[in-house]
C-alpha cells in the first residue's frame, strides 16, 4: 500500500489524466475512503467528483474512472449539473439565449428567453465552412429582422451580443440569427455529445419515408429521446406519437409536431420554461426536431413538443450542423493510406466514380433536404439501408452486401433510386447516373474485393463515356 505522501504524488500526477479522460469529472481531491457499506476504513482514496450528466453516448463513469489508480482507491462522487454553464463568446447548444427588437425613440425591449438549440448553415454556405447562423424558436429570437440576440449567464451578469435575427417562420415557431465574426461556433456536438446527423420521425405521405428504426420503436413506446435546454439541462423522455396536430385556433404553431413524453409522473421531467429552443436527439445521436413548448397530464405527467428538423430546415432554407464536415464531406477528400478511397482511386474507373460523387453530392445533399418526393423516394426505396451496407462493406470489410433488402433485390432498390433521382435530378446528374447505375446495381451480395474487381472491370465502358 503506498504511504500517505506517494499517495499524494499519485493523486497529483493523475489528475491530469482523468479530467483529459472526461468533460464530467469536475475535481479531483484526497479524502477518507469508503467500503460498499459508506463506513471508513481508514485509509487515503483519490476523491473523483463528476456531474451525473444523462447526455447519451457517454459510458458509464465508472468505466473512465477506475476503481484503483496506481494501488489508490478512488471514491466516486456524482453531482447535477443542471445547465451548461455560460461560455463567453462561444455558440454552444444548450446555453441561454434572449431576443431583444427596437423601435424608433425606443430602447430595444426582451421578445423572448430561452435554449440556443444549434448551428447551421444557410443555402450557399459549403459545407467544410463555418456554420453562419444559430437556430432557436422564433418566440425567443423575435420576428424582427435585425433584432439583437444575445448569450448570457443564468446570473445574468452579462450580455454578449451574439449576432442578428435573419429570419422567422410562424407556423414552426422557428428562427435563425447570425453569428459575430468574433465568436466560437460549436459544430456537430450539443454541449459535448457528438450528433451523428439527423432522423426522420414525421411521416411524408406514408410511413416508408421515416428512418427505418424509427417505427418499431414507435410502436413499441421505446423511441428514446433526450434535450439539453437552458433550464434543465440534459433529460432524457420517450417519443410518445408523431404527426400531431394541434388545434388551429389555438396554436400558432401550424406544422404536425412530434410529442414526448417525460419518463416519469413528473411535469417538469422533460422541460421547462427557458428550455424552448433546444434540439431533441435520439438515442443514435440523430436531431429529430426543435422543442417549442409542452404542457401536463391531468396526473401530472409532462409532455413536450417539438417541430421536426427537417420541416424547420425546409422553411428557413438551413442545414443543421449535425455531423462535421469531415464526416460528411466529399468522398474525394484524402483517405488513410491503404483505405477504400485510395483502392478505388487505383482504377481508371474508381477514379471516375469518385470525381462523379464529388461533382454531384452538393446537389444530392439538396434533393434530401428540399424535395419532398425525392425524400419519400428515397426512404421509400431503402436508400438508408443501401448507404449503411456500402459503408459497412468499405470501413469495416463486413463479409458481402446483403444480396436483397426489404424483401426486393439489391438491383431492384438501386433502380428503384435510380429513377428518382432521374425525375428530379439535372441533366449533368442523369448522364452520370446512367454511367454508373449498372456498377451498383451488380455490387449485391458481393464482398470488398469482389466488389473492387467489378469496378476495375468495367474501366473500359467508363473511360469511353464523355
Amino acid at each position: 500500500m503506498p504511504s500517505d505522501d506517494d499517495t499524494l504524488h499519485i493523486k497529483r500526477n493523475r489528475q491530469v489524466s482523468l479530467f483529459a479522460a472526461d468533460r464530467r469529472v469536475l475535481g479531483v481531491g484526497l479524502g477518507g475512503n469508503l467500503d460498499a457499506t459508506g463506513h471508513p476504513t481508514g485509509e487515503l482514496a483519490i476523491w473523483v467528483v463528476t456531474y451525473a450528466n444523462p447526455a447519451p453516448g457517454l459510458p458509464p463513469i465508472r468505466d473512465v474512472v477506475p476503481p484503483v489508480l496506481d494501488g489508490v482507491r478512488t471514491h466516486l462522487i456524482e453531482v447535477t449539473k443542471d445547465a451548461p454553464e455560460f461560455q463567453g463568446k462561444r455558440a454552444a447548444g444548450g446555453s441561454w439565449v434572449r431576443g431583444y427588437a427596437s423601435a424608433p425613440g425606443h430602447p430595444d425591449t426582451v421578445v423572448g428567453t430561452g435554449t440556443l438549440g444549434i448551428a447551421a448553415r444557410t443555402e450557399g454556405t459549403p459545407d467544410d465552412k463555418r456554420p453562419d447562423v444559430l437556430l432557436s424558436c422564433r418566440h425567443v429570437l423575435g420576428a424582427q429582422p435585425g433584432g439583437r440576440v444575445v448569450e448570457f449567464s443564468c446570473s445574468q451578469c452579462c450580455e454578449p451580443a451574439v449576432g442578428r435575427v435573419v429570419l422567422d417562420d410562424q407556423a414552426a415557431d422557428a428562427a435563425i440569427a447570425s453569428i459575430n465574426g468574433d465568436w466560437e461556433v460549436e459544430e456537430g456536438r450539443i454541449d459535448g455529445v457528438k450528433l451523428a446527423g439527423l432522423a426522420s420521425v414525421t411521416p411524408l405521405g406514408s410511413w416508408s419515408s421515416l428512418t427505418p428504426d424509427v417505427l418499431p420503436a414507435l410502436r413499441n413506446f421505446t423511441y428514446g429521446v433526450a434535450k439539453c435546454g437552458a433550464e434543465t439541462g440534459w433529460t432524457k423522455g420517450l417519443v410518445g406519437c408523431v404527426d400531431f396536430a394541434l388545434f388551429p385556433e389555438n396554436n400558432q404553431v401550424q406544422v404536425p409536431s412530434i410529442l414526448i413524453s417525460s419518463t416519469g409522473k413528473d411535469a417538469t421531467a422533460f422541460s421547462q420554461h427557458g428550455d424552448s429552443g433546444s434540439v431533441v436527439i435520439d438515442g443514435r445521436q440523430r436531431v429529430i426536431g426543435l422543442l417549442w413548448g409542452g404542457s401536463s397530464t391531468a396526473d401530472g405527467i409532462g409532455l413536450t413538443y417539438a417541430v421536426p428538423i427537417q420541416e424547420v430546415e425546409r422553411r428557413l432554407k438551413i442545414r443543421v450542423a449535425a455531423t462535421s464536415p469531415a464526416v460528411w464531406g466529399a468522398i474525394v477528400t484524402p483517405a488513410p493510406p491503404g483505405g477504400p478511397h485510395h483502392a478505388l482511386a487505383g482504377t481508371e474507373s474508381g477514379r471516375a466514380i469518385l470525381d462523379m460523387y464529388g461533382r454531384h453530392e452538393p446537389e444530392v445533399r439538396a434533393l434530401l433536404r428540399d424535395s419532398r418526393p425525392f425524400v419519400v423516394a428515397w426512404h421509400r426505396g431503402r436508400g438508408p439501408e443501401l448507404v449503411a451496407a456500402l459503408t459497412a462493406l468499405a470501413e469495416r470489410r463486413t463479409e458481402a452486401l446483403p444480396a436483397e433488402i426489404a424483401g426486393r433485390s439489391w438491383a431492384d432498390r438501386v433502380a428503384e433510386l435510380s429513377g428518382a433521382v432521374r425525375g428530379l435530378g439535372s441533366p449533368a446528374l442523369v448522364h452520370d447516373l446512367d454511367r454508373v447505375t449498372p456498377i451498383l446495381a451488380g455490387l449485391g451480395g458481393r464482398g470488398y474485393e469482389q466488389a473492387l474487381e467489378l469496378v476495375a472491370g468495367l474501366e473500359p465502358d467508363l473511360e469511353a463515356a464523355p
